[in-house]
């Protein structure tokens, strides 16, 4: 008989080890690894934005978590750091999505807001990260959410 060989689980599966950055990104291209980067830079560009890392269960396993300095229970935007499909969450309110300007958005834009599962009267949003084109469009998106939090207050 031969004994099955594990194979171990890739940092961005295992939940009872917390991963460094370096090893969730490390399944990714150089484009890939180019384009998280510059969504990080991004993302905490904004005021009063800071990230952290964090287990969000499945199917989103480790993330990066974006919260706003002003609703730290709430997450302002996600980085999903799945190996086979990297990806931008943005939590939107109705309100949100009101303000947007839907006829200037590129139709896969538009579908991640249609097609977004509402929960709470929250839409959870969200897109396959793919070039940096597509990345400044959503950081526009970004920009609304954050003019209208600062608003807000």
């Amino acid at each position: 008989m031969s004994s099955a060989t594990l194979k171990p689980r890739s940092a961005w599966n295992d939940r009872f080890r917390t991963p460094t950055l370096d090893d969730l990104l490390e399944p990714f291209n150089r484009q890939l690894t180019g384009l998280i980067d510059a969504t990080r830079e991004q993302l905490v560009e904004f005021p009063d934005v800071s990230e952290e890392l964090s287990w969000q269960g499945i199917p989103w396993r480790w993330t990066l978590v974006y919260r706003w300095k002003s609703e730290p229970d709430r997450a302002w935007a996600y980085v999903v750091l799945d190996p086979e499909r990297l990806r931008l969450a943005l939590p939107m309110t109705t309100e949100l999505i009101a303000k947007l300007p839907a006829k200037k958005l590129s139709r896969t834009t538009r579908d991640g807001i249609v097609q977004a599962s509402e929960v709470a009267g929250v839409h959870w949003a969200q897109w396959e990260l793919v070039n940096k084109p597509q990345l400044e469009e959503l950081m526009s998106i970004a920009r609304t959410k954050h003019e209208l939090l600062v608003a807000s207050l």
